[in-house]
């Protein structure tokens, strides 16, 4: 997995990113999901799909917070990658 962390300057809002997710990654993506506020049932569920499946992803946001978590999965090819960063980029 490679985390990325970016700030929208002057609008004071954070994104992390955690790209290629697998299994390994289970216990970084949900620890990150319930410091944003999520619950554990959502948490759970959601990191399973991020870290089991092939190109999926998920994108939480916390508005208080000013901060959204972005996970796009491992993928079967590089095209499928490039489709789900892009697709949950429009979810932020």
């Amino acid at each position: 997995m490679v985390t990325q962390y970016i700030e929208l300057g002057n609008r004071g809002w954070g994104i992390l990113i955690y790209y290629g997710t697998s299994e390994e990654d289970a216990h970084d993506v949900y620890n990150a999901l319930i410091a944003l506020g999520c619950s554990k049932k959502d948490a759970k569920y959601s990191t399973k799909v991020v870290t089991h499946k092939l190109n999926t992803g998920l994108t939480f946001t916390n508005t208080d917070l000013k901060m959204s978590l972005v996970c796009v999965s491992d993928a079967d090819s590089p095209e499928e990658f490039v489709n789900t960063a892009i697709h949950e980029a429009k979810h932020v």
